[in-house]
């Protein structure tokens, strides 16, 4: 199990925290940000807090 989740492979962390990277097709990251406030710099920085925080 790792620590991080931006040191598992597969995790999703990576495009919300690297907005320039490009995204698989069928990756959305908008949609989980809606469900944050802000700017979407704001909200992709709120979720990685969150996403930290667990």
């Amino acid at each position: 199990m790792m620590k991080r989740a931006e040191h598992y492979p597969w995790s999703s962390d990576y495009w919300y925290m690297y907005p320039e990277a490009i995204q698989p097709r069928l990756m959305k990251v908008e949609a989980n940000l809606e469900y944050y406030v802000g700017t979407l710099e704001e909200r992709r920085r709120l979720y990685c807090e969150t996403m930290r925080g667990m």
